[in-house]
């Protein structure tokens, strides 16, 4: 066995701490015709005592040296990586598989389709949509169709898209009431709710009324 090394006998003890502080001046609590001056007080925070903190633990001793002391061969050290070993299995092994990796592997998903793209009527630069105005259904996208104004009296209906409700149960806010898709909104169907419009329905007709600050006017004929 090594032998530790003699401590230093004066290294071995802790100096005592001494507090200084200054005193202002003050009256005696005693007497109040007696005035102390500002002085200086010594304290003795701490004694001076034996240092009993543990010494750092010495260098680990390899195991070459002992082992050829001892005339003994040294252990092999671990290798870094475990050595995987063959395992024989069985004739009658069958390997079990989780359920869960089963579905994981087998499992197919399942979106939603797509709603059809449906071309409908929109709000002119003045946020007016004419439905007196009759027109060929085939020629709607063409700007040189030619369009017959249909005589008679007229109507004229506010609708102000303030947003679209996504939840459980979505719905429109239309003229300040909550309305969804299947019912009717003054004399128009809602059809269904899109990204930031609502389409509704007209004697055949589909007017897109998108989510704006500007109400949107629909002429009608009576």
């Amino acid at each position: 066995m090594p032998v530790a090394a003699q401590a230093d006998a004066p290294a071995a003890r802790l100096a005592a701490t001494v507090g200084h502080y200054t005193l202002g001046a003050y009256v005696d609590p005693d007497d109040d015709l007696i005035r102390h001056e500002a002085h200086a007080i010594q304290r003795l925070e701490r004694e001076a005592r034996w240092d009993l903190r543990p010494f750092p633990p010495p260098p680990a001793l390899s195991a070459a040296p002992i082992a050829s002391a001892l005339n003994v061969a040294p252990p092999a050290p671990a290798p870094d990586q475990p050595v995987a070993l063959p395992v024989e299995k069985p004739a009658d092994f069958k390997e079990v598989v989780s359920a869960a990796q089963v579905v994981s592997e087998t499992a197919v998903v399942v979106r939603p389709p797509e709603e059809p793209e449906v071309a409908a009527v929109v709000p002119n630069a003045d946020g007016l949509i004419d439905l007196t105005v009759s027109e060929n259904p085939v020629d709607q996208g063409n700007p040189f169709a030619v369009r017959v104004v249909g005589q008679g009296a007229t109507r004229e209906i506010t609708l102000a898209v303030g947003g679209i409700v996504r939840g459980a149960s979505p719905c429109a806010l239309i003229n300040g009431r909550l309305f969804s898709p299947g019912d009717v909104v003054e004399c128009f169907p809602l059809v269904r709710l899109e990204t930031d419009a609502v389409l509704l329905r007209h004697e055949g007709r589909f007017l897109r009324l998108p989510v704006a600050g500007k109400p949107v006017r629909v002429k009608v004929a009576l």
